[in-house]
C-alpha cells in the first residue's frame, strides 16, 4: 500500500497531460517551433523569388496559426508571373501591357496598336470588384438571353473602293480553306519558317524583350505537341506550304486550333504515319492535309472549302491587306474583321470574363492543395477537409469545384488548370444584369474610340539576309497612345535628311519628325486669356499673334519675334559606341540632340534673350543660383572653336550644356567630346556601316520615327549591353521570375513520394535551365548550376524585389550566410552564347509611319543564318531632304527626350 498513492498520482498526473494539451509545454514548443520555421522558410522564399506555392502555404499556416510572427500581406504583389497558369494567357499578344522601355518599343512595333484594338487586357473576371460588395445578388445570378445585349456596331471599309487604289495580289489557295472568323498564320514555304525560327533562336537574347522571342518558338513546340506531331524535325521537310489557323489567341490549351498544309512530294504516305492518332483530327481536303485539335473545327474548315464564299480566299478585306503589305513577303500573320468581332463581343467578352473568374480561383485552390502536401505530408481527401483542420476559410470555397483522387481540382463546368475548355465548348445562354451592364460599359468606351471604321491587322514576314515584319493597322483609335504621338510629331511621313545623310556615325539614331508649329497651337490654352476664348472662335492667325505677343512680354523683347515657321521638320538622336550605360562622368557622354531649322538667325535671337532673361532671373554673376545643381555665371553663352567650327557652351553649375549649327541643324549635347565627334562626322562622305545600309534598304524613304542600332559601331556600349544581359539587373529579374516557378516545383518534390515524377505531373513546364543556369529535380528539392547548389543554399538576397517586407528581420534569420551567388551559377557556354547572340544581331532598324494604309510599322534585323543579299530587296538611291515648306519640332521636347534617353541609359546600372 506505500507504493500505491505515488503510482495512483502518476496516473493522474498523465491522464491530466492528455486530456489538456496547455499543460504539456514541450511538446507545444517543438510544435510551434516547426510551424514558426515552416513559415519563416515560405516567406522567405515567396519574398525573394516570388514563389507561388511559397506564398499559399504561408497564407494556410497563418490562417490555422494566426499567432504566427510572419504576414503574407506585403508578398500578394510580387509574385512570380510563371505560375501553374503559364503558357495559357497573355504569352502572345493583348491581355497584358509592357511598361517602361518595353512599353515603348511596343508602341514602335506596333504591338500597341494590336493591343488597343483587341482590348483583352480589360477583361476582368465576371466576380464583383474590391469595393462593389454592396451589389444586389439578384443582379449576379443569369437571367437575361445573351442574344438581348446589344453587340458592337462599326461598319466596314469600303473595300470595294479602296482595292482601285492598290495593285491587287493573288490570293494563295489555301486561304478556301480558312473561315473567316479565325486568326491565321500563313507562309508560303515551310523552309522559310523554319529559318525564320533558327534565326530567331540565335538572337533570342537581344530581342526577348522586342519580340518576346522565347514565347513564340515554346508556342510551336506546343502546339506540334499537342497536335501529336511527336517528330517536327521529320514531319516539316517534308512540307511546302502552311498555314495555321485558331479560334483564339489561347493557344495552349485554351483554344482550338488546325495545321493545314501541302506536302513537296504526292509521294508522302498518309498524316496517321506522321502523328499520333489519338492527339488530333486529320482529313485531306482538296489538295491539303488537314490536322485540327477538335472534329468540330475540322468540319467547319470543310464546310468553307465546299462553299468559297464564306472562305477568307473571297474576302476582299484580306485582298487588301496582301496588297498594301510588302509583296516581297514569304507569310504573314492576319487577324480579319470578323476574328476581332469576335473577340469584342458580348458572347465571347462575357465568357472570357466568366473562365478567368475561375481560373483565378482554381489556381489559388490548386496551390492550396500543393501546400497543404508540403505541410502535412499528404493528399488532402477532400477540399472541405483542408477547411476542416482550419487551415482554409470556408469562402476560399466555390460551387462546382471538387478535387480529383490525384490532386487535381477540378471545376465542373470548365475543367482543370491542365485541361481548360475552350469558350467554343462552353455555351452560353443566359447573362447576368452585372454582366450585361458591365459589356454595356465597354462598349460604351470602345465605340466613343472607333468613330467610323474598324479595320483587320495583318503582318508580312520576310525571311532573307535580314529578318522583316511589316505591319499595317488601321485606322487608329481617339485617344490612344499614337494619337499623342501624332501631337508631337505630325501625322505625314517625310524623307529625312538626317536619315539619308546623318551627322556622324553613332551606335544607337533615333530621328523623328516634329510639328512643332502645330504643337505650339494645340497647347495654346494658357495664351489665350479665358474671356476671349469663351466668347469667340479664335481663328488661326490670332492664336499665333497672341502667342507672339505673350512670348514678347514674357522674354522682354523690343519687338515681336515669330516663334512660328522657324523650325524644321525633323529631330535626330544619337547615342555613340563610347557611351558607357554607367555615366559617372557627364564629361564623357557621347549623346547629343538635333533639330532642323528654317530660319537660324531667328533662332539665334530667340535663344539668346532666353539665356539673358535667366540669367537676369537668377539676379546677376555671382547670385544665389536656382538650385544647387543649376546655375549661370556669364550673361551670354560662351563661345569656343574646335577644327574650325564655332560652337557655344552654357556654364550651369552643376554641368554644362553645349550646342552648335551646321547648314541644317542646331545640336545640343551636355559633353565637348561629343562635340567634337560631331565636328569630326562632318567631314566624312558616309556615316553609316555597310551592313546598317544594307538594313536600310529594306525600308521605305519616308518615315515619321525611324530608330537604328549598329551593333558595329557599338564598341563600348555593345560590350556592357553583353555583359548587363548576361549578369546585370535585368537578367536578375528575369532569373528571380522563373526561380519562383522552379522553387514550387522543389517544394512539391521535397513532399513527394517520386521525387522527380510526381511534380512533373502538375508543374509542366520545367525548364532545363534558367538562362544558363542548370535546373535539376531530386528528392531534397532543387538543385542549380553545373555543381548542383541546392535552392535553399543560394543567396537570393541580391535579386531585384519590388517586395515591401514588414518582416525584414526574418528573412535574414532564415536567408544562408555566404550563399552562393546566382551569378556564379551561370555556365560559361551561356556566357558565351549571349555574346554570339549579340554578335549574330549585328543591326536594328524600326520604322513607323502614319500612311494612307493607317499606321506603317517595319522591325528589320541581321539574320545570322542568311548572307547572301536578297535579290528581292536592291540596292536604293540616297532619300532627298524635303523643301523647306515643312513643319517642325520643338527645343523643348527635343531636350525632355535627350533627358529621356540619359534615364534609360542610366537606370538599369542604378537599380542593380
Amino acid at each position: 500500500m506505500k507504493n500505491y498513492k505515488p503510482s495512483l498520482a502518476a496516473a493522474a498526473a498523465l491522464l491530466l497531460c492528455s486530456l489538456i494539451p496547455e499543460l504539456k509545454p514541450a511538446a507545444a514548443q517543438e510544435v510551434d517551433r516547426k510551424v514558426q520555421s515552416q513559415a519563416e522558410k515560405f516567406y522567405y522564399l515567396a519574398s525573394q523569388t516570388g514563389s507561388n506555392l511559397s506564398y499559399a502555404g504561408l497564407k494556410l499556416l497563418k490562417t490555422k496559426y494566426p499567432s504566427l510572427n510572419v504576414s503574407a500581406d506585403s508578398l500578394q504583389h510580387s509574385l512570380s508571373p510563371h505560375s501553374l497558369r503559364s503558357g495559357y494567357f497573355g504569352e502572345f499578344l493583348g491581355s497584358r501591357r509592357s511598361a517602361g522601355f518595353d512599353g515603348e518599343l511596343d508602341i514602335l512595333t506596333g504591338k500597341r496598336a494590336v493591343d488597343e484594338t483587341l482590348q483583352l487586357h480589360s477583361i476582368d473576371p465576371a466576380e464583383p470588384r474590391w469595393g462593389q460588395q454592396n451589389i444586389n445578388p439578384a443582379d449576379l445570378v443569369p437571367s437575361i438571353p445573351v442574344s438581348e445585349v446589344e453587340p458592337l456596331k462599326i461598319r466596314s471599309h469600303p473595300w470595294n473602293e479602296m482595292l482601285k487604289h492598290v495593285t491587287v495580289q493573288k490570293q494563295p489557295e489555301i486561304f478556301k480553306l480558312v473561315p473567316r472568323d479565325l486568326f491565321f498564320v500563313y507562309f508560303k514555304e515551310m523552309d522559310k519558317l523554319s529559318q525564320l525560327e533558327g534565326g530567331l533562336k540565335r538572337v533570342a537574347v537581344p530581342l526577348s524583350s522586342m519580340l518576346n522571342a522565347s514565347s513564340v518558338l515554346n508556342l510551336k513546340q506546343q502546339v506540334c505537341k499537342r497536335l501529336g506531331i511527336e517528330k517536327p524535325e521529320v514531319f516539316e521537310p517534308l512540307v511546302k506550304e502552311a498555314l495555321f489557323v485558331s479560334e483564339d489567341f489561347d493557344f495552349y490549351p485554351g483554344t482550338h486550333f488546325a495545321l493545314i498544309v501541302s506536302f513537296k512530294s504526292p509521294l508522302v504516305g498518309s498524316l496517321t504515319e506522321l502523328v499520333a492518332s489519338d492527339k488530333s483530327y486529320a482529313a485531306q481536303i482538296g489538295n491539303y492535309a488537314v490536322l485540327s485539335t477538335s472534329e468540330k473545327l475540322l468540319e467547319s474548315i470543310r464546310a468553307v472549302h465546299a462553299d468559297p464564299q464564306k472562305s477568307m480566299e473571297t474576302a476582299e478585306e484580306l485582298t487588301y491587306a496582301i496588297s498594301a503589305l510588302d509583296p516581297r513577303k514569304d507569310g504573314m500573320v492576319y487577324l480579319s474583321e470578323d476574328f476581332i468581332l469576335k473577340l469584342v463581343s458580348p458572347r465571347y467578352r462575357i465568357q472570357a470574363a466568366r473562365r478567368n473568374a475561375v481560373l483565378n480561383k482554381l489556381e489559388a485552390l490548386q496551390y492550396s492543395v500543393f501546400a497543404y502536401k508540403v505541410i502535412t505530408g499528404e493528399w488532402p481527401k477532400s477540399l472541405e477537409a483542408i477547411v476542416e483542420q482550419g487551415y482554409l476559410d470556408k469562402q476560399a470555397l466555390v460551387g462546382g469545384v471538387g478535387l480529383d483522387e490525384g490532386g487535381i481540382v477540378r471545376h465542373a463546368e470548365w475543367g482543370t488548370l491542365y485541361e481548360v475548355k475552350p469558350l467554343s465548348e462552353v455555351p452560353l445562354t443566359l447573362v447576368s444584369k452585372r454582366e450585361k451592364e458591365r459589356y454595356e460599359a465597354f462598349l460604351g468606351g470602345y465605340q466613343s474610340f472607333w468613330r467610323e471604321f474598324f479595320d483587320p491587322v495583318g503582318v508580312g514576314i520576310t525571311v532573307s539576309d535580314r529578318l522583316y515584319f511589316h505591319t499595317i493597322i488601321l485606322p487608329l483609335i481617339d485617344h490612344s497612345d499614337y494619337r499623342g504621338l501624332m501631337s508631337f510629331i505630325g501625322a505625314r511621313p517625310y524623307a529625312l535628311s538626317a536619315v539619308s545623310n546623318p551627322p556622324r556615325a553613332t551606335a544607337v539614331s533615333l530621328v523623328t519628325t516634329l510639328d512643332m508649329d502645330g504643337f505650339i497651337l494645340d497647347n495654346a490654352q494658357s495664351f489665350i486669356p479665358r474671356s476671349e476664348r469663351d466668347v469667340k472662335e479664335i481663328s488661326v492667325a490670332e492664336k499665333k499673334a497672341l502667342i507672339n505677343e505673350k512670348i514678347k512680354l514674357n522674354l522682354g523683347l523690343p519687338e515681336v519675334l515669330d516663334v512660328f515657321d522657324m523650325f524644321g521638320n525633323e529631330l535626330i538622336l544619337g547615342v555613340g559606341g563610347s557611351q558607357s550605360l554607367e555615366i559617372t562622368n557627364l564629361a564623357d557622354a557621347d549623346i547629343f540632340i538635333g533639330f532642323a531649322l528654317k530660319d537660324q538667325e531667328r533662332f539665334k535671337k530667340l535663344i539668346n534673350q532666353v539665356y539673358k532673361v535667366a540669367f537676369q532671373n537668377m539676379g546677376g554673376r555671382g547670385a544665389t543660383p536656382i538650385s544647387p545643381f543649376f546655375s549661370l555665371s556669364s550673361e551670354e553663352p560662351l563661345k569656343n572653336e574646335y577644327k574650325g567650327h564655332t560652337f557655344y557652351m552654357i556654364p550651369a553649375g552643376f554641368t554644362n550644356l553645349f550646342f552648335m549649327y551646321d547648314e541644317r541643324f542646331v545640336y545640343f549635347t551636355i559633353s565637348q567630346l561629343a562635340i567634337n565627334k560631331l565636328v569630326d562626322g562632318f567631314d566624312k562622305k558616309s556615316s553609316r556601316s555597310p551592313a546598317m545600309h544594307r538594313t536600310l534598304e529594306y525600308l521605305p524613304e519616308k518615315h515619321n520615327v525611324l530608330l537604328t542600332a549598329d551593333l558595329s559601331e557599338a564598341g563600348r556600349l555593345k560590350e556592357e549591353l553583353i555583359s548587363t544581359t548576361a549578369s546585370g539587373y535585368y537578367f536578375d529579374k528575369l532569373t528571380r521570375d522563373l526561380l519562383g516557378y522552379v522553387a514550387d516545383v522543389g517544394l512539391l518534390a521535397a513532399a513527394s513520394d517520386e521525387a522527380a515524377g510526381e511534380p512533373s505531373k502538375y508543374f509542366r513546364w520545367v525548364p532545363a535551365e534558367i538562362h544558363g543556369i542548370q535546373i535539376r529535380i531530386t528528392e531534397e528539392g532543387v538543385s542549380l548550376g553545373e555543381k548542383g547548389a541546392a535552392l535553399t543554399t543560394v543567396d537570393l538576397k541580391a535579386l531585384p524585389n519590388i517586395t515591401y517586407r514588414i518582416n525584414q528581420e526574418v528573412v535574414e534569420r532564415v536567408a544562408p550566410k555566404g550563399g552562393v551567388p546566382v551569378r556564379s551559377l551561370v555556365s560559361p557556354s551561356f556566357k558565351d552564347s549571349i555574346a554570339k547572340g549579340w554578335g549574330d544581331l549585328g543591326n536594328i532598324a524600326l520604322s513607323l509611319a502614319f500612311t494612307e494604309h493607317g499606321l506603317d510599322t517595319k522591325v528589320v534585323f541581321s539574320n545570322p543564318l542568311v548572307t547572301e543579299p536578297d535579290e528581292r530587296f536592291e540596292c536604293k538611291p540616297a532619300a532627298s531632304p524635303e523643301s523647306g515648306t515643312d513643319k517642325m519640332l520643338a527645343l523643348g521636347i527635343a531636350a525632355l527626350i535627350l533627358a529621356g534617353i540619359v534615364i534609360v541609359l542610366i537606370r538599369g546600372r542604378r537599380q542593380r
